[in-house]
């Protein structure tokens, strides 16, 4: 992702279950031109859902409009096994 000031840039997550994960928050002294090249980001909010359904990523750049971002690509990476755990024994 391209950025013209990097702090400005907000990026949430979204699951299925509508659960909201805020992958990057602004950061106000963060003015670096740089953008985020290979950068993960990560999460353990949407532990014990499942991952079947629409996922939406959100970014959000308070800079001007006349100065936009790009976002050349995105990977969406899920780690979780094919069932619900176990119950412990009571």
């Amino acid at each position: 992702m391209t950025a013209t000031r990097r702090g400005e840039i907000r990026i949430i997550l979204s699951s299925p279950s509508l659960t909201k994960s805020t992958l990057l928050a602004k950061r106000s002294r963060d003015v670096s031109r740089e953008g985020f090249n290979n950068w993960a980001f990560m999460s353990t909010h949407n532990w014990g859902e499942s991952a079947k359904g629409q996922w939406t990523l959100e970014i959000e750049n308070s800079v001007s409009m006349f100065r936009p971002n790009r976002l050349r690509d995105w990977v969406l990476v899920l780690y979780g096994t094919d069932s619900p755990p176990r119950k412990s024994p009571t």
